[in-house]
């Protein structure tokens, strides 16, 4: 079993890129894959979000994540928004949400697209991802400046992960979490 003692998956949810593996005492931990241009895959899963209008759905708007997300900006005409980076933002009092076409989106909901997606494509391969997800985190977060900064962070990262349906989460310092994780080969 895992070190929590049962199944669990595992979370590195990265400023540049995220990857997500399952545990559950079968054997060595499982990598999830995503895929990328020209049929290659990697365990990196962009940590991008991309919004457009989706006119087939009166005006609502449609929301990828991810390689998806890269794959659509680069193909549309009339291009929508793309947000990359969002963990950076979690220690910033000064954002905390931006309007995108006519909504606005708060930066937990942001991240939240981010991770369902993530959840969603992984799952496709590992099957559900029941129980409890550990998650690296940071030691000190991009712009944390004080010991309130890094709650904001934490509180803000824990409430994108219940919004994106994960709400039993054990977040780990980076440097602990690395020591559970199963090394990930990314190649060009």
């Amino acid at each position: 079993m895992t070190a929590l003692g049962r199944r669990a998956f595992g979370i590195d949810f990265g400023t540049t890129n995220s990857a997500l593996a399952l545990a559950d005492g079968d054997g060595a931990p499982r990598l999830a894959r995503f895929a990328r241009g020209g049929g290659k895959t990697t365990a990196a899963f962009r940590s991008v979000v991309y919004l457009e209008r989706a006119e087939s759905r009166g005006g609502a708007l449609r929301e990828l994540a991810g390689p998806r997300a890269i794959a659509r900006y680069l193909s549309v005409d009339e291009p929508g928004r793309l947000v990359q980076s969002p963990k950076s933002f979690l220690a910033a009092r000064d954002f905390a949400s931006t309007r995108i076409f006519e909504r606005e989106y708060r930066l937990e909901a942001l991240i939240a697209v981010l991770l369902r997606a993530l959840i969603r494509e992984a799952e496709a391969q590992l099957g559900p991802l029941d129980g409890p997800v550990v998650v690296g985190r940071p030691v000190r977060f991009v712009s944390a400046r004080s010991p309130e900064d890094e709650a904001l962070a934490l509180a803000r990262l824990r409430a994108a992960f219940a919004s994106a349906g994960e709400t039993d989460v054990v977040f780990e310092y980076e440097p602990i979490a690395a020591r559970y994780r199963v090394p990930i080969v990314v190649t060009g």
